[in-house]
C-alpha cells in the first residue's frame, strides 16, 4: 500500500500519485469519525503499526479530544504464521474510542519470525496471506466490541465486569 514501510523506498512522483488516490477514502474516514463521536457512537481504525497513515495530515487530523485509545498488538501472539509455520509478528495498531482489553498481546515468541517478502511455493506473496487476521484475533476484536454494544465497556466495578463478561446465561427452549 502506499503508506506501507515498503512503499517509502518507491519513486517520490509515482508514491504521491498513489498516496493522493487514497485520500477521498481517508478523509472520509476522519469526517466520519467526528460525526460518530458527535453523537457519541464508537469507532475503531486498524493499520499496520508502522504506517505512516498515522501521521498527519490523514489520521493525525482527528483531534485528541475524541479520545482515541492506541492498542499495539503483535500478531503472532495471536496465531498468525506463515506457509511453514514461521511466526509472523506483523505489528498492528488499532486506535479506537473505547477500551480493547483482548487486543493488546504482544510477540512472546522464542522463534525468529519469517519474513513477508516474496511469494510461497503456491506462488501467492506473503504480504496477500498476512493481510487475512489469525481466528484469535478476530475473536479478540469482537470480544472487545461485544463489550461496548453490550454497555459493559464504561463499568469501573471490575467484579461486575467479570460476571457480565465471561459467564453466559444458559439457553432456555
Amino acid at each position: 500500500t502506499p503508506r506501507s514501510l515498503a512503499s517509502r523506498h518507491k519513486e517520490s512522483t509515482a508514491l504521491q500519485a498513489e498516496r493522493d488516490a487514497q485520500h477521498p477514502t481517508l478523509s472520509w474516514m476522519v469526517k466520519d469519525i467526528r460525526h460518530a463521536a458527535s453523537i457519541s457512537q464508537q469507532s475503531v481504525i486498524e493499520n499496520p503499526h508502522n504506517s505512516d497513515i498515522w501521521e498527519k495530515p490523514v489520521l493525525g487530523d482527528i483531534p485528541e479530544h475524541l479520545s482515541r485509545k492506541t492498542h499495539i498488538l503483535d500478531q503472532c501472539s495471536y496465531g498468525s504464521t506463515n506457509e511453514i509455520g514461521e511466526p509472523i509478528r506483523k505489528r498492528t495498531r488499532l486506535d479506537s474510542t473505547f477500551q480493547m482489553r483482548s487486543c493488546t498481546r504482544h510477540c512472546r515468541c522464542k522463534v525468529p519470525h519469517g519474513q513477508l517478502v516474496g511469494s510461497g511455493a503456491d506462488g501467492i506473496k506473503r504480504t496477500a496471506k498476512a493481510a487475512v487476521y489469525p481466528k484469535a484475533m478476530c475473536d479478540a476484536i469482537i470480544k472487545d466490541v461485544n463489550r461496548v454494544l453490550n454497555g459493559t465497556a464504561y463499568w469501573e466495578c471490575a467484579r461486575c465486569r467479570h460476571c457480565l463478561l465471561y459467564t453466559s446465561p444458559s439457553p432456555r427452549d
